[in-house]
């Protein structure tokens, strides 16, 4: 086998790495590193996989479990999200104290593309508790990990980890579920990966994060203000599992996040009619927005004030819930009612890590999600009447849609977004999906 030496900094291995020799790892490695040499990881070093060699240094981050056959030392400024074993493990003074998250206001939207990649750390007491979580005679309770597409600061991830507290109230003794982060753990777009891989057992995530991979999933934005519990009632929950589980080796848990979307513009508009408008959109809202008239740009988030404020766009299409929070509503003047669209997101897990489970554990799983589901239109509901509030408060007047105006709405995202977003990209399944969604369709 090749000697291996060095990973220099600015350089991604996007394999796993085998090898018998020491190695130094200043870059990153997607995958696996298993050595049966000594093993460093820099301050630069990034390791988004599961670590095993005979001594481990650790300064940088691990995103996975360490394994050393002989000694693990973490150094100050180290991070590791997972279990860690070895016959001796030294802290060095100054490492990073539990659970640290950073804090930060509800909304969070600002700081979404400034997060650091980890954030999650362990410190002396926590790597002792890790090093012994491997199963006792005396107790089978199994221990899952699990991530967000955004921070835990963020309303969205509201009810994921409300279900995730009833969980483990609920299971003690028998599973138990622990959060490991956001984007900071794993970026939103890349998390679906390490969760095939059983890196963590489950998460909540945007359809929009996984749709080149699981198109499927995009059925949840066509309900129409379906409820989540309706959904799951039309089969469409059970549809998409044995889809995602096909495809992906992922279950569909639930749908623990459902809010209503909306068109917040600088100018005037006259009913449903965007023609001259320069909107900030994301893929979904095309349909709609290009089909008023609309020319659309894609902004990111942390940028958006800038691009209303410049004149770059002249109105945007967002969550309902989340406005003023980023301060987004000081820069327009107008918001559509009622609502354009409502989104309904998902919790997924890995398929292996579920079915292993004693069919008790898996009841409670899914039962408390169906608990969440039925409680999740409230609990956003009442979170954009209060930002509609602020809105009115802020002098942002609101542009009445007549009945006209939401059935040409509705119909260009059923038909342009059904095709778009369903059909073309999963021919196989896109039919069976639409046909489970036409009893909400609009007529």
């Amino acid at each position: 086998m090749a000697a291996l030496s060095s990973i220099g900094r600015g350089t991604v291995v996007r394999g796993n790495i085998r090898g018998d020799s020491d190695l130094d790892i200043h870059g990153r490695v997607e995958g696996s590193v298993v050595l049966g040499g000594d093993l460093l990881i820099s301050e630069s070093g990034l390791v988004r996989s599961d670590v095993t060699a005979r001594r481990v240094t650790v300064r940088g981050a691990v995103l996975g479990n360490i394994s050393a056959t002989e000694a693990l030392v973490l150094e100050a400024g180290a991070r590791v999200v997972g279990d860690i074993g070895a016959p001796q493990v030294g802290i060095r003074p100054g490492a990073p104290a539990a659970g640290e998250d950073g804090g930060g206001d509800k909304s969070g939207y600002a700081r979404e593309e400034a997060m650091t990649y980890v954030r999650r750390t362990l410190g002396a007491a926590a790597i002792a508790a890790a090093a012994i979580l491997v199963p006792h005679a005396a107790s089978a309770e199994v221990a899952l990990k699990a991530v967000t597409a955004w921070g835990k600061n963020f309303t969205f991830v509201d009810m994921y980890m409300e279900w995730v507290k009833r969980v483990n109230e609920k299971g003690k003794g028998k599973v138990r579920i622990d959060y490991v982060g956001g984007p900071e753990v794993y970026p939103s777009f890349e998390q679906l990966e390490p969760l095939k891989r059983g890196v963590f057992a489950t998460m909540l995530t945007s359809t929009a994060y996984i749709a080149g991979a699981l198109p499927e999933s995009n059925a949840t934005w066509f309900g129409f203000g379906a409820t989540p519990a309706q959904l799951r009632e039309a089969g469409l929950v059970a549809a998409i599992d044995k889809i995602t589980r096909e495809k992906a080796g992922v279950t569909l848990l639930g749908m623990p996040l459902q809010m209503k979307f909306n068109v917040y513009t600088k100018k005037e508009i006259k009913g449903a009619n965007l023609a001259g408008l320069k909107m900030r959109t994301t893929p979904i809202y095309d349909p709609v927005l290009k089909g008023l008239g609309a020319s659309t740009l894609t902004v990111p988030p942390t940028e958006l004030l800038t691009a209303l404020e410049s004149g770059i766009v002249d109105g945007f299409a967002w969550p309902g819930v989340a406005v003023t929070g980023p301060g987004y509503a000081r820069a327009v003047k107008y918001r559509v009612s009622p609502s354009w669209w409502v989104g309904t997101d998902i919790a997924l897990m890995n398929a292996k890590a579920f079915d292993s489970l004693p069919a008790d554990a898996q009841k409670l799983l899914v039962d408390t999600m169906i608990e969440i589901e039925k409680e999740v239109p409230a609990y956003f509901g009442a979170k954009e009447k209060a930002e509609e509030q602020a809105m009115d408060k802020l002098g942002i007047q609101v542009v009445a849609m007549s009945e006209a105006d939401m059935a040409k709405v509705k119909k260009l995202h059923w038909e342009g977004g059904v095709e778009a977003f369903l059909m073309k990209p999963s021919p196989k399944y896109g039919p069976g999906l639409k046909k489970i969604l036409e009893r909400f369709a609009p007529k």
